[in-house]
């Protein structure tokens, strides 16, 4: 048997889709990254959620974070 069990795999995915921490990261990238970024314009802002979405963030964890 080779991989890794179904137990551990789970436990994996949990940590990872901890929406919390999600828009705390993605708070943090707009304070320190983008912060030269004016997302009242729609275009850049619809740079930035792209660029986040290409980082592996969730729309919805994008959209609650900026809106």
């Amino acid at each position: 048997m080779k991989g890794f069990s179904k137990d551990i795999l789970e436990k994996i995915q949990n940590d990872f889709q901890d929406p919390a921490a999600e828009k705390e990261a993605i708070s943090n990238l707009l304070k320190t990254k983008y912060r030269s970024k004016d997302l009242s314009q729609f275009l850049i802002k619809q740079k930035v959620i792209a660029s986040l979405m290409r980082r592996g963030y969730s729309f919805d964890s994008i959209k609650s974070a900026i809106f």
